[in-house]
């Protein structure tokens, strides 16, 4: 399950300045259930409204699922790369090659060249 892959990668990403975020569309009370349920480390946000699904191109449409998509978000709050082909299979693992990569980026060459690399298709899955 993509939940657990996520849950298992986070190990890998400690210490590289990285917080992961699940968004759902499902409600707070689903949230909780489902975060004990998989005993889930980070925290899932609710998105009934489909703000941040509709925001990001995870739905078109203000009703139904939003597709899984993974979003880097950079220290300054930009976008810096989406990703919308995401294998749920391999999603915790990818995830924590991105992190390392963009820990390596901004540790090597700071910020700004991170935000080209992303923004000009370097890190892609």
């Amino acid at each position: 399950m993509e939940v657990c892959s996520l849950r298992d990668g986070l190990s890998t990403i400690a210490g590289h300045d990285t917080q992961v975020f699940g968004v759902s569309v499902q409600d707070a009370n689903s949230h909780k259930k489902f975060t004990e349920a998989y005993n889930l480390n980070f925290p899932l946000l609710v998105d009934t409204g489909r703000n941040l699904s509709l925001l990001f191109g995870a739905t078109d449409q203000p009703t139904g699922l939003s597709r899984r998509i993974t979003v880097i978000i950079d220290k300054e709050g930009k976008i810096a790369n989406i990703n919308k082909r995401v294998n749920t299979r391999t999603h915790g693992k990818d995830l924590a090659i991105m992190a390392q990569m963009v820990y390596e980026s901004i540790r090597l060459t700071g910020w700004q060249s991170l935000w080209w690399r992303l923004k000009n298709g370097h890190f892609r899955f």
